[in-house]
């Protein structure tokens, strides 16, 4: 029996959608453009407004992922505008209009918008592989921020249960913690612990209107 009475559970509050679909986070700062979704594949477009303490602060947004990495899938980015800073097996590079950038399943690594830019971060992220299983999806990033934006108008931190949660479905793995744990505290702290026994769950229907399930 999940014991969801002793996990905090907060209001899931409703996502804004621009006219053309594009999904609206963070007083409109960080926005995602579904671009295409196959059975092995989905691009979307991520933009970062400029001057923001949610995604215009360098590495210390409130949205720049933590490191970590992909168990089956490979990540492609591709800025449109702007310049993408990204940390790389250890190693800091930019990218710019026109680099492309790949990280292969099990490479370290974490990006954000260059706060010395002229102007806002657009990078369209491709991820692919995974095989049958479903991996980084459309799903993960409308849950993941869409949960992290209520808990934000709310005054409320997102619960480690929660956010392991989502990345377990995923097959996203923390990269920092110790001694190669990462996989098994997923397994652990998000699957056992937070879904099965304290109702956590890794999507949410309000998140998830236009997704295939």
């Amino acid at each position: 029996m999940a014991l969801s009475f002793l996990a905090r559970k907060p209001k899931l509050l409703p996502v804004e959608r621009d006219a053309d679909g594009t999904w609206v986070f963070f007083d409109g700062t960080k926005r995602i453009s579904d671009l295409s979704i196959s059975g092995n594949g989905y691009t979307s477009r991520h933009m970062f407004a400029k001057d923001s303490p949610y995604t215009g602060a360098g590495r210390a947004s409130v949205v720049t992922p933590p490191y970590h990495y992909h168990i089956y899938q490979t990540e492609i980015f591709e800025p449109k505008q702007g310049v993408m800073c990204y940390l790389l097996e250890g190693k800091e590079y930019k990218a710019r209009v026109g680099d492309v950038v790949t990280v292969q399943p099990g490479q370290k690594h974490t990006f954000w918008s260059d706060q010395d830019a002229e102007e806002g971060l657009h990078v369209d992220i491709t991820v692919r592989g995974g095989g049958d299983r479903k991996g980084l999806d459309e799903a993960f990033f409308h849950n993941l921020f869409g949960y992290m934006d209520s808990l934000r108008q709310q005054g409320q931190s997102p619960s480690i249960f929660q956010m392991l949660a989502f990345m377990d479905s995923a097959d996203v793995v923390l990269a920092d913690i110790p001694f190669g744990l990462g996989r098994l505290v997923n397994v652990v702290v998000g699957r056992w612990i937070g879904r099965y026994l304290l109702g956590y769950q890794p999507s949410y229907k309000i998140y998830n209107e236009g997704v295939t399930q």
